[in-house]
């Protein structure tokens, strides 16, 4: 493979964080809803899969998935992009309001618009999608394990932020939770 195949995804990654970054220095200060040790759990799953995927492995997470090649990695690549580009569009709509630990902001309000309007937690779908095409470019078991830790991690996250914004809006989050799917519209 040449040194675009390596690096692509890698890089596509951290220009991913640092505009996550970035935009963090737009959000209001909030109420935390969200402990610590939750916090330390779900990153600990997170980094559990970035490892997965961005240390070689050997043995039986290195078993080949899909046959190495250009369709894989353009594919792969393409969801990348697709999730990260799903993830920004989501974090850009939410202005002020995001946070990265489960907070309220002063005069919160449940946003239903744009990428909301499609799914409940547009950020953590793209999140997997872009982790999913990571997995395909690499196209060896321990991606798909990457995948299924970061689905775990962020259906754990779902769970929590829903109790939560169930507790603050009421009535106006039973009926947005009955339009709008969670993750993938109209399924899931």
């Amino acid at each position: 493979m040449s040194l675009l195949h390596h690096w692509l995804v890698p890089a596509l990654w951290a220009a991913w964080m640092l505009t996550w970054c970035a935009l963090c220095l737009y959000t209001r200060k909030g109420t935390r809803l969200e402990g610590l040790q939750s916090r330390l759990l779900h990153f600990s799953i997170i980094g559990c899969a970035v490892t997965l995927v961005a240390v070689p492995q050997t043995g039986p997470l290195a078993w080949r998935m899909l046959p190495p090649g250009q369709g894989s990695f353009f594919t792969g690549t393409a969801l990348v992009l697709a999730g990260m580009g799903f993830t920004v569009w989501a974090r850009i709509h939410l202005g002020r309001y995001w946070s990265g630990a489960l907070s309220l902001k002063k005069g919160h309000r449940l946003i239903r618009t744009g990428p909301y309007a499609l799914v409940r937690h547009p950020i953590y779908t793209g999140i997997i999608i872009a982790m999913a095409g990571t997995a395909v470019t690499l196209g060896e078991l321990r991606g798909a394990l990457a995948v299924v830790l970061f689905t775990v991690a962020y259906i754990r996250k779902i769970v929590i932020e829903e109790r939560a914004l169930a507790r603050e809006f009421g009535r106006e989050h039973a009926r947005y939770r009955k339009q709008v799917k969670a993750l993938i519209p109209f399924i899931v």
